[in-house]
């Protein structure tokens, strides 16, 4: 038993020894460590307009027992600090300046989209003379315009405006095109056709808090008639020698309220004669005029132009409805049909 009892003791010894000299290095390291002195500078970059704009800090650790920083220590800090700042902000720059780059081919890719969205005018040689053309505002716009070759040597003439510009704008408008070209192939009367986009597209409208107004008429020359159904469009005319007639707007835009009909109207039409002209509302707040209806300016060209070709009855009118500097506020588009 004495034997046990010495071995347990020398043990304890031991164990006490150990832990002591643990207390012993803890308390001799933290007195070491605050023995040192810190140097602390911050990092600043100067902005354009003068001011300077905090970036980080940059911190220093002297070894222990040294004293605190001469001045040299300190100026060599605040050089390098000046340097560390300049790379932090060129840095963020050049990511910033990449986010934006790609960020333009990102926008310059929708507009092509787009415009890829948009009928090809050559499909319509030998069943009319037809020009057209739509300019965002953006990059991507709300303004479309729509054709198709229907059954009997008819032709379906479409034109819509929403109420903004942009990506929402841009969905919608190819949410509508899409719609509409799936309708036109089941329904005649341009009123049913009105009715079942408006039916498709209403939720998503009242949900972006938009609305559109949409025109959609049929040639058929050889009833000699135009049948058309107008969703609050302002500016569409029936152009002839002998006069202008608008295409009045027989119900509101679409998204403005559910309709379970829409309206439509009957005109006459002789083909090679009369003109169809449409265009939106950017079209028409790029005319300079002192009148009270700006369109007049556009109707009475046409009129006088109505032996012209589409073409050029286009042209002239973006060039009445020019942009002042070549920035348009909104989107432009017009649509000639002969």
């Amino acid at each position: 038993r004495q034997e046990v009892a010495g071995h347990e003791r020398e043990v304890l010894e031991q164990e006490l020894r150990t832990h002591a000299s643990q207390i012993r290095k803890k308390r001799g390291a933290g007195e070491e460590e605050s023995s040192r002195t810190f140097l602390a500078v911050p990092l600043r970059h100067s902005a354009l307009h003068g001011s300077s704009l905090p970036v980080g800090v940059l911190t220093a650790r002297g070894r222990a027992g040294r004293g605190t920083f001469s001045q040299a220590d300190v100026n060599l800090a605040a050089a390098v600090a000046s340097h560390l700042a300049a790379a932090i902000e060129n840095g963020r720059l050049v990511k910033e300046s990449l986010v934006q780059e790609r960020m333009l081919v990102e926008l310059e890719l929708a507009h092509h989209l787009q415009m890829k969205l948009l009928p090809d005018l050559g499909d319509f040689e030998g069943v009319a003379d037809v020009a057209a053309r739509c300019e965002p505002a953006e990059s991507v716009g709300g303004d479309f315009y729509h054709l198709f070759n229907l059954p009997g040597d008819r032709i379906g003439v479409m034109l819509g405006d929403v109420s903004s510009h942009g990506y929402s704008a841009g969905l919608i408008m190819a949410l509508t095109m899409s719609a509409a070209s799936i309708t036109v192939r089941e329904r005649e009367e341009p009123a049913e056709v009105l009715r079942a986009i408006h039916h498709e597209l209403v939720r998503k409208l009242e949900s972006t808090e938009m609305y559109m107004t949409l025109c959609y008429a049929v040639l058929d020359p050889g009833a000699g008639r135009v049948l058309y159904a107008n969703a609050g469009h302002p500016h569409a005319y029936h152009i002839s020698p002998d006069g202008v007639e608008r295409l009045d707007a027989l119900n509101p835009p679409l998204g403005i309220a559910e309709f379970d009909s829409y309206s439509q109207r009957e005109m006459s039409w002789t083909a090679g004669r009369d003109m169809l002209l449409m265009f939106t509302d950017g079209v028409s707040e790029c005319l300079e005029t002192d009148r009270l209806w700006s369109d007049e300016r556009l109707t009475e060209m046409a009129m006088r132009r109505a032996h012209a070709g589409a073409q050029e009855v286009l042209d002239r009118v973006f060039e009445l409805a020019s942009a002042p500097g070549g920035l348009a506020a909104d989107d432009r588009t017009a649509l000639v049909v002969k």
